[in-house]
């Protein structure tokens, strides 16, 4: 009787691979493996708090810490002056444009009573007295002054006159008084009315 022969058999799941697969952590990393994308292994931080420089919220130091407090209050003081500095230069400006204001609107002014003033220039009445002579250096006046005084003279003693005559027609038109029926002084006597001097012209006589 011959000896008989094993043939040992090569199994797809084996016992070892049937209690791999048991294991649910390897079981996990076997299926991360047979992804599409591939294994990835996660090589952890040693501080679980810090941010890596990959990560999309990542900020250094130097702009997530204020370490220069000085310049901080320096910057804070310099924004303040320069808050305060455009305040005063608005005002400044402010009262500059309002005194340019005032000030043309005084040169018109100014303008205006010069050309009046131009314009009244040898229309004025000349403040001369009556008498026959300068009351300042008792000077005699000279012969065309004597005459236009003398002009003047009987021109006021004509408008007077003139006037006097007027008041008596308007006080009655019969010529006797309305209450005590006396006649009424005799009318004004008006005398004729002077003739201007040919040397002097005078646009009020």
């Amino acid at each position: 009787m011959s000896q008989k022969e094993f043939h040992a058999l090569q199994l797809q799941n084996s016992r070892e691979k049937r209690q791999a697969e048991r294991d649910r952590h390897a079981l996990e990393r076997s299926r991360l493996a047979n992804r599409k994308e591939g294994f990835q292994r996660h090589s952890p931080s040693t501080n679980p708090l810090e941010v890596l420089e990959t990560a999309v919220g990542y900020i250094p130091d130097s702009k997530r810490l204020h370490g220069d407090a000085a310049g901080e209050e320096k910057a804070m003081r310099d924004l303040e002056l320069a808050k305060r500095q455009l305040i005063t230069e608005k005002k400044r400006n402010n009262c500059m444009e309002r005194e340019q204001a005032l000030q043309k609107q005084r040169e018109l002014e100014y303008e205006k009573e010069k050309q009046k003033q131009e314009a009244r220039l040898g229309s004025e009445k000349k403040n001369r007295g009556l008498t026959g002579y300068d009351i300042i250096t008792k000077q005699p006046l000279d012969p065309e002054q004597r005459k236009l005084q003398t002009y003047e003279d009987q021109v006021r003693a004509y408008r007077g006159a003139v006037r006097a005559d007027i008041l008596y027609q308007r006080g009655s038109s019969t010529g006797c008084n309305p209450i005590t029926g006396e006649p009424l002084p005799q009318r004004v006597v008006v005398p004729p009315k002077p003739s201007p001097v040919p040397s002097q012209t005078n646009k009020f006589y």
